[in-house]
């Protein structure tokens, strides 16, 4: 779908708020994800082969570059063994996707507005379970199905395929999965 460039800072690397110095590649992608997906999934699961290949940066940024297209977009933190999202978009990690599945916690108070335009977050949360029974629970399906009824794309950011089966039981659950892959 598109290529985004490597450099030393893509690590860190995240879209500004200024019109000026956003990078055409995420906005490229996201172009080019819309045309793809016209009629099809909203829900994706953004993963790799294996760790540090770029899918939280890729994720976070994607998630940026449809917001500022006026999309309505919650970045979900499914890597529930590394997560990122709350480091990548400065929320707080305090409640989340773990204490919404065991119903500790209500939507409205676990997805938080960001300082970008149209990007909510959905943090891992408290993690008190193994990360794979919070997301195989029927509760993952209904916090899915939730979110897909209040946002135009829901991104999940997902743990890589090789690393554990996390990422296969969420390959389930969503609509599309995009393999990010570092050549």
């Amino acid at each position: 779908l598109a290529t985004v460039g490597h450099s030393p800072q893509w690590r860190s690397l995240l879209l500004n708020h200024d019109a000026a110095h956003r990078p055409d590649m995420y906005h490229r992608l996201r172009a080019s994800l819309e045309v793809a997906l016209a009629d099809g999934p909203r829900t994706l699961l953004i993963t790799s082969a294996q760790p540090g290949e770029g899918k939280s940066v890729l994720a976070t940024n994607l998630a940026i570059a449809m917001g500022q297209a006026g999309r309505r977009v919650v970045l979900v933190e499914g890597n529930l063994h590394q997560p990122a999202v709350h480091a990548n978009l400065s929320v707080q990690n305090r409640t989340g996707l773990s204490a919404l599945v065991r119903g500790k916690s209500t939507l409205s108070e676990a997805v938080q507005v960001t300082s970008y335009p149209g990007v909510w977050a959905l943090t891992s949360g408290p993690l008190r379970s193994t990360p794979v029974q919070i997301l195989s629970s029927p509760a993952m399906v209904e916090l899915l199905e939730s979110l897909e009824a209040e946002f135009d794309f829901v991104l999940l950011d997902g743990p890589s395929v090789l690393g554990a089966a996390d990422a296969s039981v969420l390959a389930t659950l969503v609509e599309g999965v995009l393999l990010v892959v570092s050549l």
